[in-house]
């Protein structure tokens, strides 16, 4: 059955929790349902990649919201998508949602620590989503430099002091590597004390790229990069090896949180040595951090540096896996939860 979908998504949000949104709204419309998007940015990674017209404006039309939209207006029936990463849902955020009747998550992880905290809404976990008509590998020639990538944004909270100080005590020992930051500024222009000063300590070896980039520039450096340095202090099913898989390259990556739910022995390199830390968010009652262990991550990347018919076969195997994740599938799961239609 046929329905009308408003997917609404801060403003302020204009990569992770826009382009999610686009995403979703374009997976719900090829299912048949009359989508549009209110409110959401459409950043230049998705510019006129989704073109989502509304045609039967006279439509009765629900909301699905993405993420916590605090400063937005509700209606009776609208649903929300959200995630987090700390080990337990923010207690403001839980207050907010239990306003909605039904709660979607991208991971186990993230609906478990709702229901630890306490949501009285009927919560979900539908999945996160990989476009894999637009993700995936290209044939793009490699550096001569073994290359790990990290693409995020300046924050402790992605790992990035972890990733730095772990690479620059690989890269003493292994002087024919790099380590490629691609950094999205509109998430974190300036980066963190810890970050910056990890960061002047590494004197060669680190290429920064600066900016917004189209998917396109996006899917080459995935390709070209022989593994994905991804460290997070927490995490839901991350994006970025989800993206990167669907391009056949494999993440050294932790074994915590949500991240577990995709990567794996046999699909990723796993650290499974970490500290658990408090959570140094601003929201209260959300839990904890774990901060990988850095000998730990080095040791992973020689492993990987040694081994590359290893990482060929992880980069496969990723492929494989990130296949339940797809926008159809995934949205496929959405749509069931907010119309019952299974």
């Amino acid at each position: 059955m046929k329905h009308g979908i408003n997917v609404i998504a801060p403003f302020s949000e204009p990569t992770g929790y826009g382009n999610l949104s686009c995403e979703v709204a374009y997976g719900l419309s090829l299912l048949g349902h009359d989508t549009r998007t209110i409110d959401a940015f459409w950043s230049v990674i998705r510019e006129n990649e989704y073109n989502l017209v509304s045609k039967t404006p006279d439509m009765d039309y629900i909301d699905l919201y993405i993420m916590s939209p605090f400063d937005m207006k509700m209606r009776a029936n609208a649903s929300v998508m959200t995630m987090f990463e700390v080990s337990k849902a923010p207690l403001k955020w839980v207050k907010f949602v239990n306003k909605f009747a039904k709660v979607l998550t991208t991971s186990d992880f993230c609906k478990r620590g709702f229901l630890e905290a306490g949501i009285e809404s009927q919560c979900y976990n539908v999945g996160n989503i990989v476009d894999l008509n637009l993700w995936k590998r290209c044939e793009k020639s490699k550096s001569h430099l073994f290359t790990f990538l990290y693409s995020g944004s300046f924050l402790k909270r992605k790992g990035l002091d972890t990733t730095l100080r772990a690479f620059k005590k690989f890269h003493d020992t292994n002087p024919n590597s790099r380590l490629v930051l691609k950094i999205n500024p509109l998430d974190n222009p300036v980066p963190e004390d810890e970050i910056r000063e990890a960061i002047l300590k590494l004197k060669e070896g680190v290429e920064i790229i600066y900016g917004v980039s189209k998917r396109e520039t996006l899917v080459e450096l995935y390709s070209s990069a022989d593994v994905i340095l991804y460290l997070p202090r927490c995490d839901t099913i991350p994006k970025i090896v989800l993206e990167a898989g669907a391009c056949r390259t494999p993440a050294i990556t932790a074994a915590h949180s949500g991240i577990t739910e995709l990567a794996n022995d046999q699909n990723s390199f796993l650290v499974k040595k970490f500290t658990e830390v408090p959570s140094e968010e601003v929201y209260e009652g959300v839990g904890s951090w774990y901060v990988a262990d850095v000998d730990s991550v080095v040791e992973q990347m020689q492993y990987a540096f040694d081994n590359p018919s290893e990482i060929k076969s992880r980069g496969n195997k990723i492929r494989q896996d990130v296949e339940p994740f797809s926008l159809e599938n995934t949205t496929k799961r959405i749509s069931e939860v907010l119309f019952n239609d299974s």
